[in-house]
């Protein structure tokens, strides 16, 4: 769902990955590549916000474990906290 060009997702849009919904992704695309500021819901229940560069949490984000009851915000770099 979004908005498409040269058949890839670009610009803001949302993608499921899974028929149950519990994994999921909404936010910024660049050319089918997660870029831009989003929300990605894991399959755990776990939820990142925040900043996504070449498909890796990269810049300012929040990172809640549902299951461990944990929470970390601030500034991420290439999908490492």
């Amino acid at each position: 769902i979004g908005h498409w060009c040269h058949g890839k997702r670009h610009g803001k849009g949302s993608i499921y990955y899974n028929q149950e919904g519990t994994s999921w992704y909404e936010g910024d695309w660049v050319y089918n590549i997660r870029n831009g500021w989003g929300i990605r819901c894991y399959k755990s229940g776990n939820i990142y916000e925040g900043q996504w560069e070449n498909n890796m949490r990269h810049g300012e984000g929040r990172m809640r474990w549902l299951t461990a009851n944990e929470e970390y915000t601030g500034q991420w770099e290439k999908g490492i906290q």
